[in-house]
């Protein structure tokens, strides 16, 4: 079990680590959104932040430490998020 321990130590230092849960979440989420037909209680974002959380819990790691590794998905949400409402507002 140590070298599972040691493992996860240096996987989570790394930033890439963080960025990649996050996608794998967010992907598992699609999935299960899909498989239900996009009922509304299964929204990716909704399961994916559910499965992350677990995650942090379960090996015990910070949410600033999260969060250094998913800040530039944090960054390119707001252009994300505002860039379809200028597209529809100036055409």
């Amino acid at each position: 079990m140590s070298g599972h321990s040691n493992l996860w130590v240096y996987l989570s230092a790394s930033p890439l680590t963080w960025l990649g849960v996050t996608l794998a979440a967010y992907l598992v989420g699609d999935t299960i959104s899909t498989a239900t037909k996009r009922h509304p209680m299964a929204h990716p974002v909704l399961i994916a932040v559910a499965l992350i959380s677990v995650l942090l819990v379960t090996t015990e790691t910070g949410y600033s430490a999260y969060f250094q590794g998913a800040q530039s998905i944090h960054v390119l949400l707001g252009p994300a998020t505002v860039a379809p409402v200028l597209l529809r507002l100036l055409s």
